[in-house]
């Protein structure tokens, strides 16, 4: 799969998956988190290190939007 961008909040993100599952978040240069998902009985569950639980969610969301 092929780096990506996402819209939030009016920022632009880059996505680029990572071999064996998850991505890695860059606004412009800076990179922002690792993100992983695991499905839990609610859905799936987006974790990072380094932002909220809200923020790396709301990322999570719009990758599962890109993937559809």
């Amino acid at each position: 799969m092929e780096k990506f961008e996402i819209s939030l909040v009016g920022e632009s993100l880059t996505i680029i998956p990572v071999a064996g599952g998850g991505y890695t978040v860059y606004r412009g240069n800076t990179f922002v988190a690792k993100l992983t998902s695991e499905l839990a009985d609610s859905g799936v569950v987006w974790y990072a290190d380094g932002i909220t639980a809200d923020y790396a969610k709301q990322i999570g969301e719009l990758i599962e939007e890109h993937d559809m």
